[in-house]
Parts: C-alpha cells; structure tokens; sequence
C-alpha cells in the first residue's frame, strides 16, 4: 500500500513537471504556441511518466505509473500501472493494469482497466468495448455505462444509465437514473 509521502511526493513532482514542461511547436488561433506531447506507438518508457500540454498523446507504452495533464487527452496505449488524469476531455482507449483516477469535463473509456476507475467529472461514458476489471466510481453530471464492470458500481450523478453489464451491486444517488 502506498503511503501518505509517497503519495505527496508524487503530486509535487508531477505539479513541478506541469510547470516546467516545453513541447513540440503548434500554434492556436489566437497565435499562442500549443503545447502537445507524444508518446507514439513504438516507443516504451520505463518508469513514472509524467506529462502536460494542450494535448497529449500516449499510444505507447508505460512500464509504470502515467501522471498526465492537458486539454485533450488520449490513452490509445498501455499503461503497466497506474493513470492519474485530469483533461477537458479524457479517452482512454488503450489498456491499463492497475487504476485509472481521472477528472475532466468529459471522459470517455473504451479500453481495458486491470482494477478500478475512479472518475469525477461533468460527462462520463463507458463504452460497450469497456472492460473494467474492479470496481467503478463515479461523481459526474451524466454517466453512461454501455461497458462491463467486474466489481460494484457507485455512482453519485445527475443521471445515470447502464446498459452494460455490472457483476456486483450498484449504489446511486442523483435525479435520475434507468437500466
């Protein structure tokens, strides 16, 4: 089990990367460089990987934890760990073996979680080609679980639905929620 410190040190360095990071050159349209990272297919990290930016892109692979930030974005890779992201839009595509902790505006799940998702967010979406082996949970406007959930289920939502499957209990407190 990880502790308090671990933990701590963790965010700290993953903050200080955030601030400090300089990517590849792309201009918005109000002329201010963007900031995008890549992690592409053939290459492999070993080790905590940390990234920030107005997108970023990981379809590599992670032999460790992932820490990412950004405006958009995508997980089409694997993760031998955890993932902790927060984004304006998250989509993990790809696989992770352990956790995902994630909050942003939307976030959409369509890979394969060795364990639990955590989410927090305004829309979160599980797709029917979702596998998440452990638990889900979930704080958000709207949930949609099309997926399959191997654990329990809670949410705390303005409206949920699940069409998929959940093996264990489902907990809910929100407005409005139809199976």
């Amino acid at each position: 089990m990880k502790t308090r410190l671990s933990i701590t040190v963790r965010f700290i360095l993953f903050t200080l990367l955030c601030i400090g990071l300089v990517a590849c050159d792309r201009w918005d349209s109000r002329g201010r460089k963007m900031k995008r990272v890549v992690l592409a297919a053939n290459e492999v990290h070993n080790g905590w990987y940390f990234a920030a930016g107005d997108q970023v892109v990981i379809e590599g692979t992670v032999n460790g934890d992932a820490y990412i930030a950004g405006g958009v974005v995508r997980v089409d890779g694997t993760i031998n760990g955890d993932l902790l992201v927060a984004g304006g839009m998250v989509s993990v595509g790809g696989t992770v073996s352990d956790d995902i902790r994630a909050a942003g505006g939307v976030l959409h799940f369509n890979g394969k979680v060795g364990k639990n998702v955590s989410v927090a967010g305004g829309i979160v979406t599980v797709e029917k080609s979702a596998a998440i082996d452990g638990n889900l949970l979930a704080a958000c406007g709207t949930i949609d679980v099309s997926g399959t959930v191997g654990k329990e289920a809670k949410f705390a939502a303005g409206d949920a639905g699940i069409t998929g499957t959940v093996k264990g209990n489902v907990d809910f407190t929100g407005e409005h929620f139809s199976v």
